[in-house]
Formats: C-alpha cells, structure tokens, sequence
C-alpha cells in the first residue's frame, strides 16, 4: 500500500487562490507540487507512451530532478545547486543586490560557446567575461549533479534508460512564466 500525507496551513492555501483570482483567473484544483507537476507531464505528453523521462524543474532554491517511467514518477531528488546559486555567487563577487543580480544573469548569462567568448573579446566586453567567469563554477557544478543523478539512475538495472530530458519551471524568485517544459 502507498500512502502519500500531505498538510498545508488554510491561510496558506487561501493567499495563493486570492492571488490567482486577482490576476483574473479561476482556481479549479489546488494540488501538491510534485502531483501537479505529473499531472502537468501528462496532459502535454501522451500518456500511454512507454518512455523514461528526466524531468528537470530548475527553481531558484533548488532543482528537482525526477524520473517518470511509464506514468509513474521512480526517483525524486532535490539538489541545492540552482538558479539561486548563480545569484548568490553573483551577489558575493560583485556586492551587489538580489535584483541586481538577477538582472545580471539576464542582460550577460554565460558565454557558452567559443563564438559568445570570441565575440566578448573582440568587443571588449569586460562585464560579460566577467559575469560569465563568475557563473561557470556554479554551472559546472550544477551540471555534475545531472550527471549524478543520471548516472544513478541508469546504474539500477539493465532495464534503465532514459527517452529524453526536460526542463520546466523558472529560475528566479517570482518565476516569469513561461512555456511549460522545454526539450
């Protein structure tokens, strides 16, 4: 048997419905993150699909990892290297404020190719090298801790694969929305 407890203060539940409700929406169901995030995945993807996906939701705190196999969710695993990270280390390195920071990563992100580094260089663009310097640590680490978490999962059997990987959700503190998962 499977059992699954959840809990949440009214007042907590309330605030969130009166925030949707005066953005002009109507709530119709109110329902745990990570059932949300299922059900989510399967109302944009075809359920009856024998496949293995890594769902990624990046979040500013922490990033989710979870692997959904033939409808059903097999491992979830919270990892604190996230979006939040690079506007700390962003934040420490150049004492600057969060809204700062944020802004940062939006205007500069990372130079990710020998091109973006090429063409940084040859404008002289010295706060983008450094933004992107700055960024590389926490990424890198962030993205050993995929690596991880796949390589763990694939490891528990033969029969372990994955179909594809997708990334949702946002990675700052109000989460602009978006389009839902990203492939």
């Amino acid at each position: 048997m499977e059992t699954v407890l959840v809990a949440a203060k009214k007042d907590v539940i309330q605030f969130k419905v009166d925030c949707i409700r005066e953005a002009g929406l109507k709530p119709v169901i109110v329902d745990v993150d990570a059932f949300a995030l299922e059900s989510a995945y399967e109302n944009s993807f075809d359920a009856n699909m024998k496949e293995t996906v890594m769902i990624i939701k990046h979040r500013h705190e922490c990033d989710e990892y979870r692997y959904h196999r033939d409808g059903v969710s097999k491992v979830v695993r919270d990892v604190f290297v996230s979006g939040g990270s690079i506007s700390k280390v962003l934040q420490k390195n150049l004492q600057c404020t969060p809204s700062e920071s944020e802004d940062l990563k939006i205007k500069f992100g990372i130079l990710a190719t020998v091109e973006d580094k090429d063409k940084a260089l040859a404008e002289d663009n010295k706060e983008a090298i450094q933004i992107s310097n700055i960024i590389y640590p926490v990424l890198k680490d962030l993205l050993s801790e995929i690596q991880r978490s796949l390589d763990f999962y694939l490891s528990q059997g033969a029969e372990r694969t994955i179909t594809r990987v997708l990334i949702c959700g946002g990675n700052g503190p109000a989460e602009k929305p978006g389009p839902l998962f990203y492939e």
